[in-house]
């Protein structure tokens, strides 16, 4: 009975191969690192984790009813839901005028945009804002 030949590894391949191997692991394991870095320090560089919401007025449109656009920005580490937005302003005879509109959730750093409507004449420029009330979702 004869012996197969066994066929040789060339050295030249090995080596290659172990540095393909070594190449890539080492970038997998860069990656596994830099993933873990991120995740500490956004635990640590989170801030208070409570929402701060501000408004600012947009557009003013319609012909009859007034629609003021207002974007909700959080600009805080902490989402905030059931966010309510009042629209007030006061007619020529003094009476107030409110409108309300609310959002289900206002995310951490987000902005949102939502329309008050007011009765015809009434100026966009005049209408004082405010948010009424959130909760801690």
């Amino acid at each position: 009975m004869t012996k197969k030949p066994t066929p040789r590894k060339s050295r030249a391949k090995s080596v290659t191969g172990d540095r393909v191997e070594w190449t890539l692991a080492s970038a997998a394991a860069l990656t596994v690192l830099s993933l873990f870095g991120y995740l500490v320090y956004d635990a640590f560089a989170a801030g208070d984790g409570r929402p701060r919401i501000e408004l600012q007025r947009g557009e003013i449109s319609g012909s009859g009813p007034v629609y003021l656009e207002v974007e909700v920005s959080n600009f805080g580490s902490g989402t905030a839901a059931d966010v309510e937005i009042e629209g007030e302003v006061r007619t020529a005879s003094g009476k107030p005028v409110l409108a309300h509109a609310s959002l289900d959730y206002a995310p951490a750093e987000s902005t949102k945009s939502i329309t008050l409507v007011f009765p015809a004449g009434t100026s966009g420029d005049a209408v004082e804002l405010r948010v009424a009330g959130f909760r801690d979702p």
